[in-house]
C-alpha cells in the first residue's frame, strides 16, 4: 500500500504516527480550542462534504472559532481524505489525518505479545500462511481475522469448523524473541522487549 504522492490536496493530508496513544500534559492557551471533534472515516465520499458542513454550521453557532475538527481517515480507496482536505482553505478549524499501514498479521502478533498489566513481555514462534505476497500477508489490512492464544487449539479449530469458520495454526508462544517464519525463511527474529520499546517510543519522539 503506497503513499499517496505528496501534490495537490494529498500533500496536505498529515499522516497518522503510529504506537500507543501518550499525550503529554499542556497548558491551554489563548489559541487552544475548546472542543476537538475527531471524524473517523472509511470510503465516505458521498456524504463527507454534506457530514462537514453540517458539522461546521452547528459548532459556528456555539463555539465561533473556539473549535477545531479532525477527520481521521482510513485510507479510504474512494478518496474521502482528499475530498475532506480539499475543504481546508475555506475551513481554517479543519484538519485532515490518513491512517496508514497500521494492521496486518504481523503487527497484530506483536501486540499480542507485548507486556500488561498481567504478565511481562512474552515471545512467540509463528509460521505465516503464505497467500499473495509477503507485505501484504504480514501488514495488509484484512477484515474478520482474530488472533487465539489457547492452551487447546483442536478445541478451537473444532469449534470454529462447527461454526462454518475456518481456524489455522499459526505457531507457538514463549522465549524472549518474535520469530515469523514465511514459506521456510525467516522474515522476521526479534527480541521482543527490543520490538516493544521502538513500539511504545513511536508516538512520543514525534511529540
Amino acid at each position: 500500500m503506497a503513499a499517496a504522492p505528496h501534490t495537490g490536496e494529498a500533500g496536505r493530508i498529515i499522516a497518522a504516527p503510529t504506537g500507543p496513544l501518550i499525550v503529554a500534559a499542556s497548558v491551554a492557551g489563548n489559541d487552544a480550542p475548546e472542543l476537538s471533534v475527531v471524524v473517523p472515516t472509511l470510503n465516505e465520499s458521498e456524504n463527507i462534504v454534506d457530514f462537514l458542513a453540517a458539522v461546521r454550521r452547528t459548532l459556528d453557532a456555539c463555539l465561533p472559532g473556539r473549535y477545531e475538527v479532525i477527520v481521521v481517515d482510513d485510507d479510504s480507496a474512494d478518496g474521502t481524505g482528499t475530498i475532506a482536505a480539499g475543504l481546508m482553505d475555506g475551513f481554517p478549524q479543519l484538519r485532515v489525518v490518513r491512517r496508514q499501514n497500521e494492521g496486518g498479521l504481523a503487527v497484530a502478533v506483536a501486540e499480542c505479545c507485548y507486556s500488561n498489566s498481567q504478565r511481562k513481555a512474552i515471545g512467540a514462534d509463528v509460521n505465516v500462511p503464505a497467500k499473495t505476497q509477503i507485505c501484504r500477508d504480514l501488514f495488509g489490512d484484512y477484515a474478520s481475522r482474530i488472533i487465539v492464544s489457547t492452551v487447546e487449539p483442536d478445541e478451537i479449530r473444532s469449534r470454529a469448523e462447527r461454526a462454518g469458520l475456518r481456524a489455522t495454526l499459526l505457531g507457538k508462544v514463549g522465549g524472549s524473541r518474535l520469530v515469523l517464519n514465511y514459506e521456510g525463511d525467516r522474515a522476521i527474529d526479534v527480541a521482543i522487549d527490543e520490538l516493544e520499546t521502538a513500539w511504545r517510543q513511536g508516538l512520543p519522539s514525534l511529540l
